[in-house]
C-alpha cells in the first residue's frame, strides 16, 4: 500500500467506510483499500458490521429515511468506529 504506515491505512480505511460500501471510490483506493482489510482483521471487522447494518436497515426499513435523519445517523455511525478502532487498535 503507498506510502502510509498501518495506522494511516486505519484512520484513512475507517474513514472511507461508506463512500466503500456504496461503491463511490477510485479503482485503485478500492484496491488499496482491499488489501488493508486483508491485512488488518479489526478494519475488515469493522467494514463488516457496518455491511451487516446496513442490510438489516435495509431489509426492515422500507420508507425512504430524510436526508438529515441519513446525516445524523452516519454521524454517529462514524463516532462509534472510531471510538471502536481506538479501543482495537494493535498499533497502540
Amino acid at each position: 500500500m503507498t506510502g502510509r504506515s498501518e495506522r494511516e491505512w486505519c484512520h484513512e480505511s475507517i474513514r472511507r467506510v461508506y463512500e466503500y460500501l456504496d461503491g463511490e471510490l477510485s479503482d485503485d483506493l478500492r484496491r488499496e483499500i482491499e488489501a488493508h482489510l486483508g491485512d488488518c482483521p479489526p478494519c475488515k471487522d469493522a467494514f463488516s458490521f457496518e455491511e451487516q447494518l446496513r442490510y438489516v436497515i435495509a431489509s426492515r426499513c422500507k420508507e425512504v429515511p430524510s436526508e438529515r435523519l441519513v446525516v445524523e445517523i452516519r454521524n454517529h455511525a462514524f463516532t462509534f468506529l472510531l471510538a471502536w478502532r481506538a479501543q482495537k487498535d494493535p498499533f497502540s
